[in-house]
Formats: structure tokens, C-alpha cells, sequence
């Protein structure tokens, strides 16, 4: 089973705004995995049909904690802060999640066989996933991290979004294609717009993937400016951008710093 603080499946339109889900793996559990077969998401709005709708998944927020000494906190799918997967116009911006989070004190491993973003809209939606915070410490991620993933056609944006992880691994047995940790992306090629001040922060990770702060995936006339990308410690096999465009498009006054770092080249990107 799935697990979402706010569930929209109207086709009349309507949104999962302001929802908080806390999953808290403990000493009441024994030393058994705890596990969620499906997705954790704090809103979520459905694909519900063709109709164009109007809705937002704003201002969610995820926390996933785990403090025992033994037994792992798996997530079989997905974990997002708002996932907008509708047709038509709403935004996903201003979620957050926390995998354990620090004021949690000691926290030990968890597992996540999918991916974790902060804010999605689908490639069948137009709208924003700016201001996004996604913060990860002492996990296993296996597909990608993102802060503002944007699918959707028409004028979109992806900025101001933030990822900060330290101690994860990002490993997918060896695969390197099609596994990232990127601040904001737009990903549609009828996709127009803004991939602008997003920041990725790795602190002693271990990433087998292409790390940006901004990413154009073949967007259409997008433009990628000051995105900052910085690695302390750890290792990522594949490449580390500032931004990149597969488009053509403007990629200016972008950054990387990389201090103790072990850099690898992989991958496709």
C-alpha cells in the first residue's frame, strides 16, 4: 500500500495543498524491516482522465525517520513532497521532505527503491516546481533525487529548489544512465522556461549518476542561470555540472565546487 497525507482524484479539478505525513520507524517495531510497499507522498493528485483541471500540490511535507539500531525502513516505490500527475494546469512547489532528519538525533539506514523529489508535475500538466527542499542523511536511494522535477509542456519552471544530502547512496547495480541528483528539471521537449538559483549540496555521498543544479532535458528555449552544485568528500561516477542542456539553450553563471572529492567519468550525460 501507498502512503499520502492528501489524495485528489477529482475530475472536477481541485488540490492536495498543506499536507503532513511523519513515518517513524522505532524501537516499538523490534529489529524487523518495516516496510511500505508502494509510494510515500504528502499530496497527491492523480491522473484522472484527459480533461483539463485546475489544481495544485503545494506546501507538503514528507519526514521519513528511522532510530534503531537494527532493521531498515524500506520504501518499495516512491517518495515525494507533492506529485501533481493531472492534465491540465497546477503547480508542485514550496514541498519538502526530510529522510532523517537530524534533530532526530542518531538515525540508521534507509532504503528507497525508486526515486524522492520534491515536487513533480506530470507530462500531461503546465505549471511551477520552484522552491522545493529535499534533504537526505544515512540512506540508499536507488533511481534518482530531485528537488522540482517538471514533465509538463507549455510555460513551466523549475527554481529555486534545493537537495541536500549527506551520507546516501545513490547505486543502482551498476547503472549509470537514467540516474541523477538534480536541484531543478524540465524534461519536456514542448516545455518553455525557467531553470534558475537551484542548489545541490553532497556531503560524503556516493553517487553512481550525472549531478547538476540545473537540467534541461530537451526542454524548448529554456534558460539555466545561476544553478550551484557543491561535493565535499565522497565519490559520484558520472559527471558533475553546474547546468547542462540537451536543448541548446542558455546555460550562464552557473557553479561547482568540489572539495576532497572523488570524480569518475560514466554514464551519458
Amino acid at each position: 500500500l501507498g502512503v499520502t497525507g492528501g489524495y485528489n482524484i477529482s475530475i472536477a479539478g481541485g488540490s492536495a495543498d498543506g499536507n503532513i505525513v511523519d513515518v517513524i520507524a522505532d524501537s516499538e517495531y523490534g529489529e524487523a524491516n518495516l516496510v511500505i510497499n508502494k509510494f510515500v507522498s504528502g499530496g497527491l493528485i492523480g491522473s484522472v482522465g484527459t480533461a483539463d483541471r485546475v489544481g495544485n500540490t503545494n506546501n507538503n511535507q514528507v519526514t521519513l525517520t528511522n532510530t534503531r539500531g537494527n532493521g531498515k525502513l524500506e520504501i518499495n516505490g516512491y517518495v515525494a513532497g507533492g506529485a501533481n500527475f493531472a492534465t491540465g494546469i497546477g503547480d508542485a512547489s514550496g514541498n519538502k521532505v526530510f529522510i532523517n532528519p537530524p534533530q532526530t538525533g542518531e538515525n540508521y539506514l534507509i532504503d528507497i527503491k525508486e526515486y524522492v523529489l520534491g515536487g513533480l508535475v506530470g507530462t500531461a500538466g503546465t505549471g511551477k516546481t520552484n522552491k522545493n527542499l529535499v534533504s537526505i542523511q544515512n540512506s540508499h536511494v536507488t533511481q534518482y533525487i530531485t528537488g522540482g522535477y517538471n514533465q509538463g509542456a507549455g510555460q513551466v519552471s523549475a527554481s529555486e529548489n534545493e537537495v541536500y544530502l549527506k551520507d546516501v547512496s545513490l547505486y543502482d547495480s551498476g547503472v549509470v544512465h537514467g540516474r541523477f541528483v538534480v536541484g531543478g528539471l524540465l524534461s519536456n521537449s514542448e516545455g518553455t522556461g525557467l531553470v534558475d538559483l537551484n542548489e545541490v549540496t553532497l556531503v560524503d555521498v556516493a553517487v553512481n549518476g550525472f549531478v547538476a543544479g540545473g537540467l534541461d532535458w530537451y526542454g524548448k528555449n529554456v534558460t539555466l542561470t545561476h544553478n550551484t552544485v557543491s561535493v565535499t568528500g565522497g565519490s559520484v561516477v558520472g559527471r558533475v555540472a553546474g547546468a547542462r542542456s540537451f536543448s541548446g539553450s542558455d546555460a550562464n553563471f552557473n557553479s561547482v565546487y568540489v572539495q576532497g572529492a572523488e570524480i569518475e567519468a560514466g554514464g551519458e550525460y
